[in-house]
């Protein structure tokens, strides 16, 4: 049974590692489920840091929800590189910090006016 949770873990987490690829929330929500099911097997064979890593992750998986809910559109749709309230560096209003995607946009622009 413990080797089907870890096999379950390892999908959604290559899921999630795919859509963070691609920019999308939901790579969050699969790192919690992934990182839940790490954290089980892990606790369930006494690994005790391996356990405290997974916690650590799970509270990151949630940390990142939430600071890329703020930086959503008020379309209700993911922040994609090269949206317009992305690229044009606003916020949405009453949030004074800068958004986790204004930061990925603004590398991008600086490595891609480097060039190659």
């Amino acid at each position: 049974m413990i080797e089907w949770v870890s096999a379950a873990a390892l999908v959604v987490s290559v899921a999630g590692v795919v859509c963070n690829n691609r920019r999308m929330r939901a790579c969050f929500a699969l790192w919690l489920v992934s990182n839940s099911l790490s954290l089980g097997v892990h606790a369930a064979d006494g690994l005790v840091w391996m356990s405290t890593r997974d916690a650590i992750f799970i509270v990151l998986a949630v940390e990142g929800w939430v600071r890329w809910g703020r930086a959503k559109p008020e379309s209700g749709e993911d922040v994609k590189v090269g949206s317009p309230s992305v690229v044009e560096g606003e916020t949405r209003k009453g949030d004074g910090d800068v958004s986790i995607h204004q930061l990925f946009c603004e590398a991008n622009r600086r490595s891609a006016s480097q060039g190659p």
